[in-house]
C-alpha cells in the first residue's frame, strides 16, 4: 500500500505529459529528426554514423549520456552516442564512456579532423557518416575539405566519408 500514492502521481503525470509520462521530457527539435531521417533514407542499414552529440546535459563535468535520438530516428548504429543505457552501465549512473580512446577519435573528427583520423574512422570503425549538431559545436572548415557535405539544414550537417580510391 505504501506505493499506491506514487502510482496515482505517475498516472496523473502520464495524463498531463503523455510523451514521457512521469519522467523528464527532453525536447527534440525538428531539425534533428529531419537530419536523422535524411541519414536513414540515404544510407545502408549496415552503415555506422558518428556524431558530436553524446549528452543531454551536464552536471558539473559529468555528462548525462542519455542521448539516443540519432540512432532512434536514423535507425543506424552510432559509433559513440549516449552510453547511459548500455547494459554494463545500467546501475552505475553518471559515468564517463568506457572506451576513452574511441571517444577521443570520434570527437577529433568534429573538433580537429585530419585525413588520417577520418580514414581510421572509416577503415577501423566502419564509420561512413558524420552528423554535426552545430549547437554542440560548429564543424571546422577542414571537415568540408576532407569529407563531402551531403545535407545541411542550418542547425545540423551530414558529411559522408567516402571510401579510399583503389590504387592502380
Amino acid at each position: 500500500m505504501a506505493g499506491v500514492p506514487g502510482l496515482v502521481m505517475d498516472e496523473y503525470k502520464s495524463i498531463k505529459s503523455p510523451n514521457g509520462g512521469a519522467y523528464a521530457n527532453v525536447p527534440l527539435p525538428r531539425s534533428r529528426v529531419d537530419a536523422a531521417r535524411w541519414v536513414r533514407d540515404h544510407s545502408d542499414p549496415d552503415d555506422i554514423v558518428a556524431t558530436n552529440v553524446h549528452c543531454v546535459g551536464y552536471y558539473g563535468d559529468l555528462c548525462d549520456s542519455r542521448s539516443f535520438w540519432l540512432s532512434a530516428y536514423a535507425e543506424r548504429s552510432v559509433l559513440v552516442e549516449g552510453w547511459a543505457f548500455a547494459p554494463r552501465l545500467a546501475t552505475v549512473g553518471l559515468t564517463a564512456f568506457w572506451d576513452p580512446e574511441k571517444l577521443r577519435r570520434n570527437d577529433e573528427a568534429f573538433i580537429e579532423p585530419t585525413a588520417e583520423g577520418l580514414r581510421e574512422l572509416r577503415e577501423r570503425y566502419g564509420v561512413r557518416w558524420l552528423v554535426v549538431d552545430r549547437t554542440v559545436g560548429k564543424e571546422p572548415p577542414a571537415l568540408g575539405e576532407l569529407a563531402v557535405r551531403r545535407y545541411d539544414n542550418g542547425r545540423l550537417a551530414v558529411y559522408e566519408l567516402t571510401p579510399p580510391s583503389p590504387s592502380i
